[in-house]
């Protein structure tokens, strides 16, 4: 049996198709948020069929093609574009989130972390300033993934600002 007060550590480089099914599932489930406009684009494709005006019909098929190709095909591709890749080391701990990227290593409390949730096969977690993707393949046992979620489930206070480790240890 494992020790439940060590750390969880997983050690993985993201590949684009984990990054863009997490992306995809995590906008899949927030569909309250996420379909708004896909959905009035129907209506007013599904009113013009009703009135006889090709052009409502057209325009409303326009906005939820559009939507639906940019939040499924563009966004990601482009986050994905403008991230850096490499090796990932995430460190979670009682009281910190340690990420080590190849060009940084940052330091968060749980409280940074605005929602941490399950999408497809990986773990989203999202801040203020962007989002970081734990693939499940990189917990190294079933019992690391179940510390990890109860490590996880006690995320309730409101996100705090973090300074990444390089800044903590500048001189003021």
């Amino acid at each position: 049996m494992s020790d439940q007060s060590a750390p969880v550590i997983v050690n993985f480089t993201l590949t684009q198709a984990e990054f863009t099914s997490a992306w995809r599932a995590l906008c899949t489930r927030r569909w309250r948020e996420t379909w708004r406009l896909p959905l009035l684009g129907l209506a007013a494709a599904f009113l013009g069929v009703v009135d006889s005006v090709t052009a409502m019909v057209a325009i409303g098929a326009a906005i939820t093609i559009f939507f639906l190709l940019a939040t499924y095909v563009i966004v990601p591709r482009d986050m994905w574009r403008r991230a850096e890749h490499g090796p990932q080391r995430h460190t979670f701990s009682e009281h910190e989130v340690t990420t080590v990227l190849p060009d940084s290593e940052s330091r968060y409390d749980w409280r940074h972390w605005r929602e941490i949730a399950a999408a497809g096969d990986s773990y989203v977690l999202r801040s203020e300033r962007g989002y970081n993707v734990i693939p499940r393949r990189a917990f190294t046992s079933v019992e690391d993934e179940q510390r990890f979620r109860l490590l996880t489930a006690r995320i309730d206070a409101k996100p705090e600002a973090s300074v990444p480790a390089s800044e903590q240890d500048r001189p003021g």
